[in-house]
């Protein structure tokens, strides 16, 4: 069944997007679905390609930096109460995102850094 939400900057309060999603069934805490409202800052849909990108291009060096730039912001889902992390938007509207955040030895409430 699709879930609704929205996430928000936990932070500030802000409402950046209106999301459906479902989880997936082989990763644990991991979320794909579509945007129903984008209202994201510029500034942080510019982190999260830059991040993708960085990955993709396999340049991990680079990765803590723009992260912590991108959990600044403190995502998380309104009415599920959890954190979004490694955020994901496709350029036609689709999203996918952990509820938790993925390391090595499991996954972590918040953000390590």
């Amino acid at each position: 069944m699709n879930m609704i939400d929205h996430i928000v900057s936990r932070r500030g309060g802000e409402v950046y997007a209106t999301v459906e999603f479902l989880p997936d069934e082989k990763i644990d805490f991991f979320f794909r679905g579509r945007l129903l409202r984008n209202d994201f800052p510029a500034e942080l849909l510019a982190l999260v390609a830059e991040y993708e990108g960085i990955v993709e291009d396999m340049v991990f060096s680079l990765v803590d930096e723009v992260e912590e730039r991108i959990y600044a912001y403190d995502l998380g889902l309104r009415e599920m109460g959890v954190g979004v992390f490694n955020l994901s938007i496709g350029t036609h509207g689709e999203i996918s995102f952990f509820t938790k955040y993925p390391t090595g030895s499991g996954f972590k409430d918040r953000y390590p850094g």
